[in-house]
């Protein structure tokens, strides 16, 4: 059997074609966490918070850059849904030059805190991209 130049050129498309499908199949998904402090720890305040993101990258607010985003950190309440503004409040903390740890004051008691990857805009990237909750208990210093 003869192969033509122009079949050999459909078969390389198709196989090109089909390993770009597969990476963009087999693209790792991201994960966001919040690995200090732990859930149920007892802390007192000001009090360090340390961000997870594997498989997406941080930048700085207002740096428009594919697959990037930068921290907040929400206390007692939910991330708003894929495309809206996070609020700029004490208990919506930006985290706009890149940092990675914070330490951030919180009152005392029981509070649930979470990360939130947001866009150059500060807006909710998507669902994937906010942390499951942690649960903390603030308690007066020694």
């Amino acid at each position: 059997m003869r192969t033509t130049p122009l079949a050999l050129c459909a078969l390389a498309l198709s196989v090109v074609a089909t390993s770009l499908h597969a990476q963009a199949v087999s693209a790792p998904a991201p994960i966001i966490g919040i690995l200090l402090p732990t859930s149920n720890a007892t802390v007192t305040s000001p009090v360090t918070v340390r961000f997870r993101l594997v498989n997406y990258g941080v930048a700085p607010a207002g740096m428009q850059m594919a697959g990037t985003g930068h921290f907040h950190l929400v206390i007692d309440d939910e991330a708003g849904a894929a495309g809206t503004i996070i609020p700029t409040d004490s208990m919506h903390v930006h985290y706009g030059k890149g940092q990675i740890e914070v330490t951030v004051p919180v009152p005392l008691g029981r509070h649930t805190l979470r990360a939130v990857l947001g866009d150059y805009q500060h807006k909710v990237i998507r669902p994937e991209l906010v942390s499951p909750p942690v649960t903390i208990r603030v308690v007066a210093g020694r």
